[in-house]
């Protein structure tokens, strides 16, 4: 088990597709899949030899930025993680989209007992589960597009810090302290990833996942006055789902991308109201117009290879009676596939459209006429 898992557990155009979300799928899919990408590094001396890990930094920073955001209800968590001198222990910092509930940035070591909150509204806490250690976080709306830069730096009496500054902004925040048995970073085992965090969810398909794209900058370890950039040992993506996910190498890092082929999770809406599965995402729950709540519920993803449109537990919406969510089959049932042109939402079992009735009332299926509560928005391909 990777340590970011490890983490995690311890926290824890005409476009035809069927309607999904994430709580039963059929047997012919994989179960708890997600894709994932990483970036592995080595800093060098002028002569080319890898550093002395034992030396270490006293700082380092590195930045994020993510280009494409995946949407609010995803659960997607950019991160770089490092070891700690002299230590078995490891900690990291990233930024997280949390399933539709507020956005975070993370600071986190394990074997770890004493920690201070930073900037107003950062907060620390212990997990334990595999391994122990210190949270410091911080929740903030990040920006797609928008580089964050974090610097992680040792202090008096082995305190490490982490400070985010939005290069974009120049807004800058402390996330936290935290002691370690450690005085500095070491130059050995340094990676940053993408990490799709619903494999926890043994629901979960690759076809459920949206698509998202960050770049990575490389990271600069500081020695006193001197400072190295790292180099780019290797690249890899998670054994699941590796055909949706690509790591690129270019001067300034890498470009991780995910979920390739889909879309983003976002709402499908009409007339400001978003289509909804009524009491959560349960098989046989009927759809609604709600108002838009960024819920996991109101996401969906469109995929171009297999023609579906995903939430985040993987039941696909039926024509064949009412518009309900049911339990996903091999994709070949046209009562769960649908088309989606000019606005119009149309189930390619009955040739009907999905109609909106007002704020919290069940859709229906009608005479597709091209009215205004038949027209419905979705994220773009």
């Amino acid at each position: 088990m990777t340590t970011f898992n490890k983490y995690n557990k311890a926290l824890k155009t005409i476009i035809a597709f069927s309607l999904i979300s994430l709580s039963q799928i059929s047997s012919a899919e994989p179960f708890g899949e997600t894709p994932g990408t990483y970036t592995n590094y080595r800093f060098a001396s002028n002569n080319g030899q890898n550093i002395n890990p034992i030396q270490g930094f006293t700082a380092v920073n590195f930045a994020i930025t993510v280009d494409k955001d995946p949407g609010y209800s995803s659960n997607v968590y950019w991160s770089n993680q490092f070891n700690l001198v002299g230590t078995s222990s490891g900690a990291y910092a990233g930024m997280q989209s949390n399933g539709g509930k507020a956005r975070t940035f993370l600071f986190s070591a394990w074997d770890t007992t004493e920690s201070k909150p930073g900037s107003p509204e950062s907060y620390c806490l212990t997990f334990s589960g595999e391994g122990e250690g210190r949270s410091c976080r911080l929740h903030l709306d990040w920006q797609e597009g928008h580089t964050y830069q974090f610097i992680l730096a040792y202090s008096q009496d082995n305190w490490l810090t982490a400070t985010v500054t939005d290069l974009t902004t120049k807004q800058a925040f402390v996330l936290g302290s935290i002691k370690t048995a450690a005085k500095r970073i070491s130059a050995s085992g340094m990676v940053n990833w993408a990490e799709y965090f619903e494999w926890n969810n043994p629901a979960t398909t690759c076809r459920s996942q949206p698509y998202s794209k960050a770049s990575m900058a490389l990271p600069v370890g500081f020695q006193g006055n001197q400072q190295l950039s790292a180099q780019i040992s290797s690249v890899s993506t998670s054994s699941t789902c590796s055909d949706i996910s690509k790591v690129s190498q270019v001067t300034t890092g890498s470009i991780q991308e995910n979920g390739i082929g889909q879309s983003v999770r976002g709402p499908l809406t009409n007339a400001g109201l978003c289509l909804d599965v009524k009491s959560g995402l349960g098989a046989g729950n009927p759809a609604i117009s709600y108002r838009c709540t960024n819920g996991e519920n109101q996401g969906w993803v469109r995929s171009t290879k297999d023609n579906n449109l995903v939430t985040a537990r993987n039941l696909c919406l039926d024509g064949a009676s009412g518009v309900k969510v049911i339990q996903c089959g091999d994709g070949q049932n046209t009562f769960t596939q649908w088309s989606l042109a000019d606005g119009l939402l149309k189930n390619l079992g009955n040739n009907k459209c999905v109609t909106a009735v007002g704020d919290g009332y069940e859709v229906t299926l009608e005479s597709c006429v091209g009215s205004a509560n038949q027209k419905w928005s979705a994220a773009p391909l």
